[in-house]
């Protein structure tokens, strides 16, 4: 396996084990959580099964609405990813997070483990998207938006999250204030993270392998 594979990879992975950890820091803090999340909390509380589970469910809907944005076929790599991300949300679940009661923990904590997993969150969205390689069905669908409507990355999110956090005020999703300041703020936050990660990876990686294009 040569140097540029190796970075590739170790890139991928870790950014996928940060963003799954940044989420669940962020649906355990209990300030509100992302619109996608707040839609698999409301299933699962409905129906059962995990989390985990319910966002690979979703992913398959975010698939293929993206799919229909862009008149092309589905991407079901990204479909893949997002089976990756569920199973890590549910490992972080089980190794961290099912032996901490939330009611032990002071709002000052909980409002620490909310700024926390927000920062990382977007370290690790920032981190796997430098590859280039497949990404969620969440950020394909961000990312069929801005191709489509020609829109920026942020008011892309902007649109899409707000489409979604309809859906989980609906469901009765765990939405709140922090919803609202993730909303508002992790584009802009995602930005600037992604275009200095990707220097940092440009830097390192040899010339002629793909790496995704700066956020605009």
């Amino acid at each position: 396996m040569n140097k540029n594979r190796i970075i590739n990879l170790t890139c991928f992975a870790l950014g996928l084990v940060l963003n799954a950890l940044g989420i669940r820091l962020i649906v355990f803090a209990d300030f509100g959580t992302y619109p996608i999340d707040g839609v698999a909390i409301a299933f699962h509380n409905m129906f059962g099964l995990t989390v985990g589970t319910w966002l690979n469910i979703d992913s398959i809907v975010l698939v293929l609405a993206a799919a229909l944005i862009v008149k092309k076929k589905p991407d079901f790599y990204c479909f893949g990813v997002s089976i990756l991300f569920g199973l890590l949300y549910d490992a972080w679940t089980v190794l961290l997070f099912d032996k901490i009661s939330l009611y032990e923990i002071s709002v000052g904590l909980r409002a620490v483990l909310f700024i926390s997993g927000a920062v990382i969150n977007a370290v690790g969205a920032s981190i796997y998207l430098c590859p280039g390689w497949p990404v969620s069905a969440l950020d394909n669908l961000m990312l069929s938006v801005r191709d489509r409507f020609k829109l920026s990355l942020q008011k892309s999110r902007l649109l899409m999250e707000a489409g979604i956090a309809l859906l989980a005020i609906l469901l009765g999703g765990p939405l709140g204030l922090g919803t609202l300041i993730l909303v508002l703020l992790f584009s802009s936050v995602l930005e600037i993270i992604h275009n200095y990660m990707l220097k940092k990876y440009k830097a390192v990686i040899k010339p002629g392998i793909h790496s995704s294009d700066p956020v605009h």
